[in-house]
C-alpha cells in the first residue's frame, strides 16, 4: 500500500502485482467406482446390492446358458441412475454399452436399433444400459424388443432407466426388477 501511495503522489503508475497462482479448487469431481461412492437412499442402495449379488450369482451359475435379466432404474432426472449403471458394470468387471433411447426411432426401426446394440453388448461381454427409456417403454413393439433383447443377453443383465410414472407399471407387468431412485 505504501508503494501505491508513493506512486500515486509522484504521478507514476503503481507497481505491478506479482503473479500468483489461482487457488486449487476445493474439490474435484470423483467418478464413482463402487456402490459405496454413490449417495443413495438406504432402500435404493439395498436394491442395487441385491441386483449386483443376483447378477454375480447368475454369472457363476452359467453365464450365457441361462436367460438374461433386466432391471428398471427409475426416478427423477439427476438422482444417479446413469452413475449407478456405470458402477454396476464396474463392480461386475464389464464394460457398459449405453443406448440413449431418445435417439431411437419409434416402432420397428427403434426395435432393430436396440437389437443391434444388444448384439454389440453381448459380443463384448458388456452390460447394456438403455437410458431415458420412457418413450420406448410406451411403445409396445419397442418395449417387447427390449425384453427380448434383455432375455437373450448372455452377460446376464440389461439396465433400463426411466423417469416417468409409467415405467414402474411396465416393470411390474413385464416382471422386471425395479429400483426406485429418490
Amino acid at each position: 500500500q505504501a508503494d501505491a501511495r508513493r506512486a500515486s503522489a509522484s504521478g507514476a503508475p503503481p507497481p505491478l502485482a506479482s503473479p500468483t497462482r489461482a487457488p486449487a479448487p476445493a474439490h474435484r469431481y470423483h467418478q464413482p467406482t463402487t456402490l459405496a461412492d454413490l449417495t443413495l437412499a438406504p432402500s435404493t442402495a439395498d436394491a442395487l446390492i441385491a441386483l449386483l449379488a443376483r447378477a454375480r450369482a447368475r454369472a457363476a451359475l452359467g453365464g450365457g446358458r441361462i436367460a438374461g435379466d433386466a432391471a428398471l432404474l427409475h426416478g427423477p432426472p439427476g438422482v444417479g441412475k446413469s452413475a449407478a449403471a456405470a458402477v454396476l458394470a464396474a463392480e461386475l468387471g464389464r464394460p457398459l454399452v449405453t443406448v440413449d433411447a431418445a435417439t431411437l426411432t419409434p416402432g420397428r426401426r427403434g426395435a432393430a436399433s436396440l437389437a443391434v446394440s444388444a448384439a454389440v453388448a453381448a459380443s463384448t461381454g458388456a452390460l447394456l444400459f438403455v437410458d431415458a427409456a420412457d418413450a420406448l417403454l410406451a411403445d409396445p413393439v419397442a418395449a417387447s424388443a427390449l425384453l427380448i433383447a434383455a432375455r437373450r443377453m448372455p452377460t446376464g443383465l440389461t439396465l433400463v432407466s426411466a423417469t416417468g410414472p409409467g415405467a414402474a407399471a411396465w416393470a411390474a407387468a413385464a416382471r422386471v426388477r425395479s429400483v426406485a431412485f429418490r
